[in-house]
């Protein structure tokens, strides 16, 4: 049926323009409908994706503090994987780490850890740019996440998915994260 594309953005911070102009090109490319969802509370988030879910065609959330370009989107779209994750940094300034990580993580029954780069499974993903195929979406029924603030979204997401034995397809090249994003980087 189909590609959603939900851009949920939060109304107090609201969308760099890197990603207006990237869902801009998306929009223009075509194939991928396009859903801006401006969130103001913290529950916000899990309800536009509750709208879109389930519905009979794959999901692909990009996040207000992300910028992919065609060619990543492409490569998502063409995967048959049923939960994709687009690799992007996290920085330090995010983090509090010393240097920036790649936002998939892998799940070893007792801690996680943050993917090395071309690492090609996760356990747990950030939604900032992630793709879920109705075989998923069936697998990680809404009921279980719907009333889900928007800073454990992901998490629960994730843990719903190792429940069903899902993992995340990692996707590289990494896009820009303009969050925290150190200065001067470019993708």
């Amino acid at each position: 049926m189909g590609t959603v594309l939900l851009h949920p953005w939060a109304t107090h911070q609201g969308a760099r323009e890197e990603t207006w102009a990237a869902l801009d090109a998306i929009r223009r490319w075509g194939p991928v409908v396009v859903v801006d969802a401006p969130c103001i509370m913290a529950r916000d988030y899990a309800r536009a994706l509750e709208a879109v879910w389930d519905r009979g065609h794959t999901v692909l959330v990009v996040e207000h503090d992300l910028a992919p370009d065609l060619d990543s989107v492409h490569r998502l779209l063409a995967c048959r994987e049923s939960i994709c994750a687009q690799a992007y940094p996290l920085h330090p300034l995010t983090t509090r780490l010393p240097a920036s990580v790649w936002a998939p993580r892998t799940w070893d029954g007792h801690t996680y850890s943050w993917v090395e780069s071309g690492a090609e499974v996760a356990d747990a993903f950030g939604l900032g740019c992630t793709l879920f195929r109705r075989a998923a979406q069936l697998l990680l029924p809404a009921r279980y996440w719907r009333d889900t603030d928007w800073w454990l979204l992901d998490s629960r997401l994730s843990e719903l998915a190792r429940m069903q034995g899902l993992r995340a397809h990692v996707h590289w090249p990494s896009i820009r994260h303009l969050h925290g994003e150190p200065a001067g980087v470019q993708a």
